[in-house]
């Protein structure tokens, strides 16, 4: 009597084992590219110093600030959290952007 069941039983199984392994796998590879934007801040050469009087030649030099946008491969269940938070928006050409820089930290979930 046990084989008669056998072929209504292994049709929900497969679906089962396919949804199991499809959500595993989207988890698991499905990755998605993120820009961000990031201030460096490059020191300024050395002032060169007068050898007589100790002194500084020339006025001091102000560090240069410069903004590079970088990019990195988020996991997708990482990136809809962040979707959720505010995080990421997607602009008008269609790349997906970070609303925030990589020091800073990221929106609350709750905006209270």
């Amino acid at each position: 009597m046990l084989w008669m069941k056998t072929p209504r039983l292994l049709a929900p199984v497969f679906a089962v084992l396919i949804g199991v392994g499809s959500l595993i796998f989207g988890f698991g590879f499905h990755s998605r590219t993120v820009s961000y934007d990031e201030q460096l801040e490059i020191p300024p050469p050395p002032v060169p110093i007068d050898p007589y009087t100790g002194q500084p030649i020339g006025p001091p030099i102000e560090p240069e600030i410069i903004t590079e946008t970088r990019e990195v491969n988020e996991p997708e269940p990482r990136l809809v959290l962040e979707v959720t938070r505010g995080g990421v928006v997607r602009l008008a050409s269609g790349e997906i952007k970070r609303t925030y820089s990589g020091a800073e930290q990221p929106p609350s979930l709750c905006p209270t």
